[in-house]
């Protein structure tokens, strides 16, 4: 499976290298050799990422994969799809392959047991809603801009023809993640309010560290909760010392959460100029 992961990462990429250099002037002699190259290689990836996909079919039948990372690599085999007819100017057809691949990505995201897995499928859904806006804009739809909308209502249409079983696999992840609701409830983010406003986080990376505040906000609660009383038998050397270990880990707990908020302003500030370096390119993909 990584093997054929790898493979299908390494055509795509390459790709992509290519077209973007059959784009630039100097090499504008060579702009048809190069974008004949480039499909070759995208034409790969799809290749490759339907043999991860038949895989991971067969290891699901099979019990030996969960349905969520079929789901997962359904997704992937999708997208890649959707982008090589894209390529190729062929809107209806990429636009029902994308669709469905956001239809799952949405239904990942409203059974993730986690807060982590919750904003890597969020994450990926609204990478490829650029796309989808732009396949329904070539296709003359009048609200092109009504990305939910078309997603709805393409993939209603098609996503069990696309996906064989889709409707028993989603049951079927609804039962595995209720089984692992339990063992996870540690790894899922509170609500973050800001001015009474509820703050979404969608950034897995960003999830990660506010994971940590929220682990360092309840250490904290917990030391500060007033240590049990002892019996008056107890010597004053007694309490004291029960006194200095509670205090102790107040500051402990102080530290923890004081670190962990350090890092996730660094990386949430890291984010944002990441977003303003790459708006430039993503507005243009999204035209």
């Amino acid at each position: 499976m990584e093997l054929s992961l790898f493979e299908a990462e390494r055509a795509w990429a390459y790709s992509q290298e290519l077209l973007a250099l059959s784009l630039q002037p100097t090499h504008e002699a060579k702009s048809s050799t190069l974008r004949h190259n480039a499909t070759g290689r995208f034409r790969r990836a799809v290749h490759w990422s339907t043999q991860l996909l038949s895989q991971c079919q067969t290891l699901h039948t099979s019990d030996r994969l969960s349905t969520e990372s079929l789901l997962e690599a359904t997704v992937y085999t999708l997208v890649l799809n959707g982008r090589f007819l894209r390529y190729r100017d062929e809107f209806e057809d990429a636009l029902i392959q994308l669709s469905v691949a956001r239809n799952i990505l949405d239904e990942l995201a409203s059974r993730a047991t986690t807060s982590r897995d919750q904003a890597l499928a969020t994450y990926f859904a609204d990478e490829i809603g650029p796309e989808i806006r732009y396949c329904a804009h070539e296709l003359g739809h009048a609200k092109a801009y009504d990305v939910e909308g078309i997603v709805t209502d393409v993939s209603k249409q098609h996503r069990n023809q696309i996906v064989e079983g889709f409707d028993a696999l989603l049951e079927r992840l609804r039962t595995e993640g209720q089984s692992a609701a339990k063992d996870q409830a540690k790894r899922k983010l509170g609500v973050l309010l800001w001015e009474g406003e509820h703050v979404p986080v969608r950034n897995p990376e960003l999830v990660d560290v506010l994971l940590r505040v929220q682990e360092g906000e309840a250490k904290l609660k917990e030391g500060a909760v007033e240590a049990p009383v002892r019996p008056k038998a107890d010597d004053q050397k007694k309490r004291r010392k029960v006194k200095g270990s509670k205090s102790k880990r107040g500051v402990a707990a102080y530290d923890g959460i004081l670190l962990a908020l350090s890092d996730a302003e660094d990386v949430a500030r890291r984010l944002v100029e990441a977003q303003k370096v790459s708006f430039p390119s993503w507005s243009l993909r999204s035209l």
